[in-house]
This record gives C-alpha cells, structure tokens and sequence, in this order.
C-alpha cells in the first residue's frame, strides 16, 4: 500500500493529546478543533504535495476538477464528497448538508444531542464519512475508481455501527434502528 495512499482508520480515531483519548467513554477528548487540525493537517492533498516541490500533473481536484484540491475541499466542497455528507444527513434526519468544516460538522446545530455518548456517536459517523470520502478519493486517484454516494453511505452505516457497537460499552444498538432511524439514539 503506498504510503500516502489513505490516513489508517486507526490514526483517525486515536488523533488525539496521544494520551489514550481515542475511546468513546472517556471523557478526556481532546478538542474538535484539535482533533479538526491535526486531521487536516495529515492529508496529503495536492496543494501540500506541490509545496513541497512534488511535481504533479494538476493540483486541481481529481475527482469533480472544479477546484483545487485542499483538505476542506477533498472532505467537504468537492461535488462528490458533498453527494456523501447530503446522504449521511438525509439519513440522520438534519435536513440539507451545508457544513462548511470538520468542526462545524461535529458539532452539527441542527441535532438535538442529549449526552457525550450521543455525542461521540455523532462524531464517529463524521470522522468514518471523512475517511471514507478520503479513501474514496484515493481509490480515484491509485486505482481509477469511485464509489457511488449509496455505496459509500451503505460502509459508512456498517463500519459506524461496527465500531459503535465494540467500542461504547453497554450501549446496545440495533441494526434495523440504526439503517433507518439512526437519531433515535441522541
């Protein structure tokens, strides 16, 4: 696997002080803009790459070529990353996509979140969308293949109910509640 192929799913959820805050039911996370920026600041997008003098075809994004390929833009304002987000909050029932960072997304004003452990559930769906846009992304890039948005909602939905129910311990979540009314839960 090439090493700036994809952020490991694991470096995802332990991006924290590096003093173990990577479990759900602790509550010494760091915060979302820390956690926001150290994110961002590993992606190895094009922007980055050219200025450190890697020579590239195109620092234009290669899967919508609408803009110029930034961390923000990869994760949120490309065109098929936003097709993602709109079908992550049609299915939490927020309405229309219009986040315009990682921060402002983990903090979403339109839910209604009643405790940290409804909290950390949110979290973990916007930090798997992000990884999954961004492997999206990189299978674009190395393999010349893209996901559809139900393709990618659909791993989003099992890897997130996957490591919710493993990681938040004596939470129960039900499949056939979480593919239809995954909000039940805040």
């Amino acid at each position: 696997m090439a090493a700036a192929s994809f952020v490991g799913l694991q470096a995802v959820f332990e991006m924290g002080c590096g003093n173990g805050c990577n479990r759900v039911t602790e509550n010494n996370y760091c915060s979302s803009n820390d956690q926001e920026q150290q994110f961002l600041q590993r992606l190895p997008v094009r922007t980055k790459l050219d200025k450190r003098g890697i020579d590239l075809h195109s620092v234009r994004c290669p899967l919508c070529d609408d803009d110029i390929e930034s961390s923000e833009h990869t994760l949120i304002f490309c065109r098929r990353a936003q097709e993602i987000w709109s079908r992550v909050y049609k299915w939490w029932n927020l309405g229309n996509f219009s986040s315009f960072s990682i921060s402002e997304l983990l903090r979403d004003n339109n839910m209604q979140i009643g405790s940290s452990v409804s909290s950390k559930i949110w979290q973990a769906v916007v930090w798997f969308t992000s990884y999954l846009i961004w492997k999206n992304h990189n299978n674009k890039v190395f393999r010349d293949k893209c996901w559809s948005a139900p393709v990618a909602l659909n791993e989003i939905q099992i890897l997130t109910f996957d490591w919710i129910s493993r990681r938040v311990k004596g939470y129960k979540i039900d499949w056939n509640v979480w593919l239809s009314n995954p909000d039940s839960y805040l």
